[in-house]
């Protein structure tokens, strides 16, 4: 089985929230991240798709949430992301509550993503996927490495399984530079018997999904093409921008969806 080049680390954190000024009012006002994209889920264009990093949106710092207005809040549990560390601008002493309830650890500097914690039912068989299969590294303290992302794995064998809604982590993205190795790790995974989707156009990236062994819905993306493709770095996320593909619904999506 061929060995593609190693994944660089986080790519971005997708998560559920239920409203979406409430949303940009804490991440982009609060914590002092840049809203460097303000576009739709491409799977369900009715409701917001909100990014937020540094300056440019650097694969790294990126924290992405699907906006579902009135969305009820998840329940935390089995087979899920539980815990974020991410470092931000106003980091913990901006004070204010996550506005669904996400279990934040803040600290104050440049916008990255630092660690996550997932929790499973067992946590050997995850570990050891992350290791053999996705090149994760086991630390002296029990936590998992990936270049700069740290992974704990929490096992919790007599825990309900989670329920997805606001306050919930959709999926962790790993970072690749380019089409070519991406589609090198499809195969890889594909050869080592994961179920994985073909690639998928998201229009600032191209990306491919599969669960880990405890339920934990992985993604891998690449770093290209990037923010800057359909709007100037100086004005990112000013505006509601749309793929060609959904250019001509422009109208329509823009009228069902709530102002920001």
């Amino acid at each position: 089985m061929s060995t593609p080049r190693p994944l660089a680390g986080f790519h971005h954190l997708t998560m559920i929230a239920s409203h979406p000024a409430a949303n940009v009012g804490f991440y982009r006002d609060v914590l002092g991240m840049r809203l460097v994209k303000k576009t739709v889920n491409f799977d369900d264009p009715g409701s917001y798709h909100l990014y937020y990093g540094d300056d440019t949106g650097s694969p790294g710092t990126l924290m992405t949430f699907f906006a579902w207005p009135n969305a009820g809040r998840g329940t935390r549990g089995v087979g899920e992301i539980t815990r974020l560390g991410i470092r931000t601008p106003k980091g913990a002493a901006a004070g204010g509550t996550e506005p669904d309830a996400l279990q934040l650890d803040l600290t104050e500097g440049a916008s990255t993503l630092e660690s996550i914690e997932m929790t499973v039912a067992r946590r050997e068989p995850t570990e050891d996927f992350m290791t053999r299969l996705l090149g994760f590294e086991r630390q002296g303290d029990g936590s998992l490495r990936l270049g700069p992302a740290k992974v704990e794995v929490k096992e919790d064998s007599a825990g309900a399984r989670g329920r997805q809604s606001a306050g919930s982590v959709h999926h962790v993205a790993w970072s690749v530079p380019s089409d070519e190795v991406e589609l090198q790790w499809q195969a890889r995974l594909w050869e080592s018997g994961v179920d994985v989707t073909p690639v998928r156009d998201r229009h600032y990236f191209h990306s491919i999904y599969f669960r880990e062994p405890g339920g934990v819905l992985f993604e891998i993306a690449t770093d290209p093409p990037g923010f800057a493709i359909d709007e100037p770095v100086e004005q990112l996320g000013e505006g509601l921008m749309l793929p060609a593909w959904m250019e001509p619904d422009r109208e329509r999506i823009a009228g069902v969806l709530p102002p920001i």
